[in-house]
């Protein structure tokens, strides 16, 4: 979806990357081919605030919260 919200934004938390959210890449992830993006870039987080809710324990981000409630139900 162009334009659309990222995974990392809304279902899809990722603590390790907020963990090193500045640092440059780890070379323990491997090689990482970089098309558009300089070679020194770092990493950036989410600045997004992650809770579970229903029965499945789903994580959602605050970005939803309309949904947070239908959720709870």
């Amino acid at each position: 979806m162009a334009g659309g919200p990222s995974h990392i934004e809304t279902f899809d938390p990722k603590p390790l990357l907020n963990q090193l959210h500045g640092q440059a890449d780890r070379k323990s992830f491997g090689e990482v081919k970089y098309q558009f993006v300089q070679k020194d870039a770092k990493l950036l987080g989410t600045k997004r605030t992650f809770r579970k809710y229903g029965q499945s324990g789903i994580e959602v981000s605050d970005l939803f919260p309309t949904w947070r409630s239908v959720l709870t139900i």
